[in-house]
């Protein structure tokens, strides 16, 4: 796990390989979710179901697409959070 996050964090490539079932898109999510969100989108994008240069373009730009929003929601919420305990006098 130690690997994975230090290639992420030094941006570089890194394949994970094995066969199906043993965890490997836990062990990524996993490394992901350990990264400071201050200073990472974390994105996840399943290349698996595309079959060509159309379908990658549209799966990766809905993956970060998706990553991008939550990061805006999680925003918003901290932004009602605070607004929350304010009364207007």
């Amino acid at each position: 796990m130690h690997d994975l996050a230090r290639t992420a964090t030094n941006a570089e490539r890194l394949f994970v390989y094995s066969e199906r079932r043993v965890g490997k898109t836990s062990l990524v999510e996993r490394v992901l979710g350990t990264l400071p969100k201050k200073d990472y989108l974390p994105l996840y994008v399943d290349l698996y179901p595309t079959d060509g240069t159309d379908a990658f373009v549209r799966t990766a730009a809905k993956a970060i697409t998706e990553a991008a929003a939550s990061q805006v929601d999680r925003l918003v919420e901290t932004v009602k959070g605070l607004f929350r305990h304010l009364t207007p006098t």
